[in-house]
């Protein structure tokens, strides 16, 4: 069923008005990160610097780890660590505000996926309130930092380093997904229902195959409307009992 919802996703998409949808996300995620560039940068480099200058003085009292700092490679290695790490905070950064500027675009989506396939009686649909859904965010970011926490160890291992926090986004990332797209497909019975685990092995899934996808940063910012678009076929298919 996952290349019948794709297959027809895909269709959905390139029409005029979901491709028009389509650049908004890319557009505002480029101008907030080169906002965050712009006025956050200086700020974030002069701090780096406090900070290794308050190292050095530290090291000043161990002239064995200072001496292995200061070779040429230990400079490379911990600078490659710096990118890294920074690169891939500045990739999840664009993805979850893509994703975040794609949310109000969400009952618009959603509606008009209804209205073309499915004819579902919006007053059946959830719809959950501003305070249940900031108090469901609430606990999904707890828990996103409480994986992250357990996560951090990881990122001392050489080889599974780059995996470290790949939980704990994830997590993040299929559990925003759910909470944004379901009350707008499903009644409230079926939503309380899927919500006990977040969508379901199938939803997780598809979601892991999307977060993939995310890694590659044009894809992270220009997709997340062809999520929204995928995952309300989902859940409708879900409502009319057409899947399970």
């Amino acid at each position: 069923m996952f290349a019948d919802i794709l297959r027809l996703s895909i269709k959905d998409l390139f029409t005029p008005k979901f491709i028009a949808l389509s650049i908004l996300p890319l557009v505002f995620s480029a101008l907030i990160i080169t906002a965050i560039a712009m006025f956050g940068g200086r700020e974030l480099y002069e701090a780096l610097n406090a900070a290794v200058s308050s190292e050095a003085g530290a090291l000043a009292e161990y002239p064995m780890v200072a001496k292995i700092l200061s070779l040429s490679i230990a400079k490379w290695l911990i600078g490659a660590i710096f990118y890294a790490v920074g690169a891939y905070l500045v990739v999840m950064l664009s993805v979850f505000c893509a994703l975040a500027v794609a949310g109000f675009l969400t009952p618009v989506i959603a509606r008009e996926i209804n209205r073309r396939h499915y004819r579902v009686d919006e007053a059946q649909l959830a719809n959950i309130s501003l305070a249940r859904q900031t108090a469901l965010m609430g606990k999904i970011l707890l828990e996103f930092f409480l994986i992250a926490l357990i996560c951090v160890p990881i990122l001392a291992v050489p080889a599974l380093n780059f995996l470290a926090l790949h939980p704990a986004f994830f997590y993040l990332y299929y559990s925003l997904l759910f909470i944004d797209v379901a009350p707008n497909a499903l009644s409230r019975h079926k939503f309380e229902l899927y919500l006990l685990d977040y969508g379901g092995y199938k939803f997780k899934a598809a979601a892991l195959c999307f977060y993939l996808l995310c890694l590659v940063p044009i894809f992270g910012l220009f997709l997340q409307v062809f999520f929204i678009i995928y995952f309300s076929h989902f859940f409708f298919l879900r409502e009319t009992s057409r899947l399970t």
